[in-house]
């Protein structure tokens, strides 16, 4: 094998393994545990009045359209899944 060749394969092998360093692991739990936090967070905001809401500035107009929907949803499992979905967009 080649000098050229060998120092290539050396820096692709390093920048690899720099990568593999960067990688955190996360359980399935601790990221439950997190979904269900943001979610509970978003319940939070929700019950708050308008007056209160208002205070809060909302610069993500997807964040303010998928909060101002949950306060108009009036089916238990409708507002569930509007939940969720605050959770997944990161209140």
């Amino acid at each position: 094998m080649s000098r050229k060749k060998k120092q290539k394969r050396d820096e692709e092998t390093l920048a690899f393994e720099a990568e593999q360093e960067e990688i955190i692991y996360v359980s399935k739990s601790e990221m439950k545990r997190d979904m269900l936090a943001l979610q509970a967070l978003g319940e939070a905001i929700v019950g708050l009045s308008e007056g209160q809401l208002a205070t809060i500035p909302l610069e993500d107009e997807t964040l303010a359209d998928a909060i101002h929907t949950a306060r108009r949803i009036k089916h238990r499992e409708g507002l569930r899944r509007q939940m969720q979905y605050l959770s997944l967009i990161h209140i």
